[in-house]
C-alpha cells in the first residue's frame, strides 16, 4: 500500500502543466496510506465529480498541500472518516474557493488537524460544516484565508475547545456571527480580522 501511494505520489508531481483526472478516476477502497499523495501537483486544476476520499484512508496529511492551481471540490466531496492525520490536507490551495456541503472532518483525527485550510482561497463555510468534539486546539485552521467572507449563522466554536488561537488569523473579509461556547479566550481566535464579527453564547 505504501510502495503503491508513493509511486503514485511520484507521478503526479511530475505534471506541471495543467492536467485533470479522469472522470473514472477513484482512490481503490483498500488503500490506508494517502499521505502527500497530490502535494506539490501544480498542474492539478480540479477533481472529477464523485470523487472522494475512501474510510479505508487512514493517514491523509498533506493530502492536496501546495496544489496551487486546483479551482474546487466536487460536491459529494468527503474526507476519510477514519483518518486520523489530515494536517495541512488543502494548505496552500490558493484557488480553491469552494468548500462543498458533503465535507466532513474526521473525529479520529483528533491530534492531527494543523492548518488544514491555511493559506487557502476558501471564500465561504458550509452550514454544514463543524469541528468534532474531539478537537480540543482548532489553532491556524484558517490561517491566512484572505478571501473567506461568510460564516454561517449556526457556525460554532463547541465548549470542547480549549484552544482557538490564530483560527481565523488575517482573514480581513470575513463577517458574521459565532456561537462560542468554549472557555478560550475570543480574541486570539480572531486576531487579524477588520470586519465586524458577532460573538454569541
Amino acid at each position: 500500500d505504501s510502495e503503491a501511494t508513493a509511486k503514485m505520489v511520484a507521478a503526479f508531481k511530475e505534471f506541471d502543466n495543467a492536467f485533470t483526472l479522469a472522470d473514472d478516476f477513484r482512490i481503490p477502497s483498500t488503500v490506508k496510506l494517502m499521505t502527500s499523495i497530490f502535494d506539490g501537483a501544480d498542474g492539478l486544476t480540479k477533481l472529477p465529480n464523485g470523487f472522494t476520499i475512501p474510510d479505508s484512508v487512514l493517514l491523509s496529511g498533506n493530502a492536496f498541500r501546495n496544489c496551487v492551481n486546483l479551482e474546487g471540490l466536487p460536491e459529494g466531496f468527503s474526507m476519510s472518516a477514519n483518518a486520523i492525520n489530515i494536517d495541512y490536507f488543502f494548505y496552500n490551495c490558493k484557488k480553491l474557493t469552494n468548500v462543498p456541503a458533503s465535507l466532513k472532518l474526521s473525529p479520529k483525527a483528533a491530534e492531527h488537524h494543523k492548518e488544514v485550510f491555511a493559506y487557502s482561497g476558501i471564500t465561504n463555510i458550509p452550514s454544514t460544516f463543524t469541528f468534532p468534539e474531539t478537537y480540543h486546539n482548532i489553532e491556524h485552521f484558517f490561517y491566512e484565508c484572505q478571501n473567506l467572507k461568510d460564516i454561517p449563522h449556526n457556525f460554532e466554536i463547541p465548549a470542547t475547545v480549549t484552544s482557538c488561537d490564530y483560527l481565523f488569523y488575517n482573514c480581513k473579509n470575513l463577517t458574521g456571527t459565532i456561537l462560542f461556547n468554549s472557555n478560550a479566550e475570543p480574541y486570539g481566535c480572531f486576531m487579524g480580522t477588520t470586519k465586524p464579527i458577532t460573538i454569541t453564547g
